[in-house]
């Protein structure tokens, strides 16, 4: 059996466009050269309560996430309901050799990509974004409101999370001793 050749990111390409994709009979989506490229063969899937599936080269998710987590407190329970809402659908899946990403079934329905219906990879610059066809049909009525609406619940949690963050600061400075 030939041995899997690994493909680390270039960090350093930025593609700009809109790439259709249609989702094969197991559950893959051929991805262009120039995507692959730019995410490598180690990608992060990452499903938030958007229903819009987010790719990343494993290595940026990790960094990523990592630096998120440092910025709160484990004590910070609304910074926990916004981790569980970015990340608790992500999955770590490898590119294969025939430039295939294999989407898992829950996240397929999860964005609702289904083997009947055409996709969309948005790339641009340094994100990808895999929407179904009828989010794809939201996207071109109106890109600004379509990318709104996918911030707001985020946004809300987000600000809960930094709020309580605050707060929790707050009062370890009072706690703290000599102050």
């Amino acid at each position: 059996m030939a041995e899997k050749i690994k493909r680390d990111p270039d960090l350093d390409l930025l593609v700009n466009r809109h790439e259709p994709v249609k989702v094969d009979d197991k559950g893959r989506i051929a991805l262009q050269k120039e995507i692959r490229d730019a995410l490598g063969t180690d990608v992060m899937l990452v499903c938030d309560v958007s229903k819009v599936m987010r790719l990343y080269p494993a290595t940026v998710f990790n960094k990523i996430q990592n630096d998120a987590k440092k910025r709160f407190s484990p004590d910070n329970a609304h910074a926990t309901e916004y981790f569980i809402a970015i990340y608790s659908n992500a999955r770590q899946v490898e590119v294969d050799s025939a430039n295939r990403l294999s989407i898992p079934a829950d996240l397929r329905k999860l964005t609702g990509l289904d083997f009947k219906a055409d996709g969309v990879i948005i790339a641009s610059g340094r994100e990808f974004r895999v929407l179904s066809g009828a989010a794809y049909a939201n996207y071109l009525e109106s890109p600004v409101k379509f990318m709104a609406s996918q911030r707001d619940d985020l946004d809300t949690l987000r600000k809960r999370a930094f709020e309580e963050e605050q707060e929790l600061r707050r009062l370890e400075g009072l706690l703290a001793p000599g102050q």
